[in-house]
C-alpha cells in the first residue's frame, strides 16, 4: 500500500512537472518568437534617445507602425559611436559602440559582447538585445539606421583624426568605418544616418550650442556626421534642425523627459521624420 502511495505521488508529480513545462513553453516567448526568426527589415542602432524607450510610444514603435515594417530596436543607452582609447578591449562601451557591434555582425560573431554583458550590470534589455542581433541576417536587411553623436560629444571624443581617416576612435573615423564594414556585410543595404536631438544643460545653464566637453559643440559633431554622409551618398534626417523648436527654454519643458531626452510627443515627430525620409 506504501508503495503504491509513493508510486502515486511520484507520478502526479512527474504529471505535475510536464504540465508546468508546457505551459511554460507555450506562453514563454523564445528569441524565435520574438525576432520573426530574425527577419526584420528596418534595425535601428543608437543610444538611449532610441533604446531607452521600448514601449509603445518608443521612436522604434513609432516608426514601425509608420512604415509597416518590423523594426529591431538595436540601440544601447550610454553608447558611442566612436571606441575610447584607454578602455579594456572588452569593455562594455567599447564592445556596445557602433564599431564593435558592426565588427560582430561583419564576424558573424557576438562572443565578446555576450562575455560583457553576463559580467557587468547593465540595463536588462542589453542581454536581450544581443541575443537578438544574433539571430539577425543582415544580408536580408534593408534599411539600417545609425543614431549616434550625442555620447561622443558629451566624451569629449575627438571628431576626427589627421593622420588617419578611419581611426575608429574618432567620430568621422568610426562613422566611415562602421559604412564601410555594413556595406560589406550586405552591399544593396540602404543606411540612413539620424542626427542627435538638441539637448538643454539646465545644472550649466547652457545648451549643446554653447556647452562643449572637449571635443567641440554639438553641432560640430552633426557637422562631421553630414560631411561623412555626403562622402558615401547616404541620406541624413536632420532631427537636430526642423523637429521640434529649440529656440527657448520653454521648450525644453514642452519636448524633452529632461534635457537630453525627448518625451513621447517628440518621440514619434522624430519617428515620423525618419519615415518621411524612408518614403522619399
Amino acid at each position: 500500500m506504501q508503495n503504491k502511495r509513493t508510486l502515486l505521488t511520484i507520478s502526479y508529480g512527474v504529471i505535475a512537472v510536464a504540465v508546468f513545462a508546457l505551459l511554460f513553453w507555450l506562453t514563454y516567448p523564445s528569441v524565435d518568437d520574438k525576432t520573426t526568426n530574425g527577419d526584420y527589415q528596418i534595425v535601428a542602432f543608437g543610444d538611449s534617445v532610441l533604446g531607452l524607450y521600448r514601449g509603445e510610444d518608443s521612436v522604434v514603435s513609432f516608426l514601425q507602425q509608420k512604415t509597416g515594417k518590423n523594426v529591431l530596436n538595436a540601440a544601447f543607452g550610454g553608447s558611442c559611436m566612436a571606441m575610447e582609447k584607454g578602455l579594456k578591449q572588452d569593455y562594455p562601451r567599447e564592445s556596445l559602440s557602433m564599431v564593435g557591434l558592426t565588427k560582430a555582425i561583419y564576424a558573424k560573431d557576438f562572443g565578446v559582447q555576450q562575455s560583457v554583458i553576463w559580467r557587468e550590470s547593465n540595463m536588462e534589455y542589453f542581454a536581450q538585445t544581443i541575443d537578438i542581433l544574433e539571430t539577425v541576417d543582415f544580408t536580408r536587411v534593408e534599411t539600417v539606421i545609425i543614431q549616434h553623436g550625442v555620447n561622443d560629444y558629451h566624451a569629449g571624443l575627438k571628431i576626427e583624426s589627421e593622420r588617419n581617416a578611419k581611426s575608429e576612435y574618432t567620430y568621422k573615423g568610426a562613422l566611415r568605418s562602421c559604412i564601410e564594414r555594413l556595406r560589406e556585410v550586405n552591399p544593396d543595404i540602404n543606411i540612413l544616418l539620424v542626427t542627435p536631438s538638441f539637448t538643454w544643460y539646465e545644472d550649466k545653464g547652457t545648451t549643446c550650442l554653447e556647452q562643449d566637453f572637449g571635443g567641440g559643440t554639438l553641432d560640430k559633431y552633426i557637422a562631421a556626421q553630414k560631411e561623412v554622409a555626403k562622402e558615401y551618398g547616404i541620406t541624413v534626417v536632420d532631427v537636430f534642425e526642423g523637429t521640434y523648436p529649440h529656440d527657448s527654454w520653454e521648450h525644453k519643458h514642452t519636448y524633452m523627459e529632461d534635457g537630453v531626452h525627448p518625451n513621447a510627443v517628440a518621440r514619434e515627430m522624430i519617428a515620423q521624420k525618419i519615415a518621411e525620409a524612408m518614403q522619399k
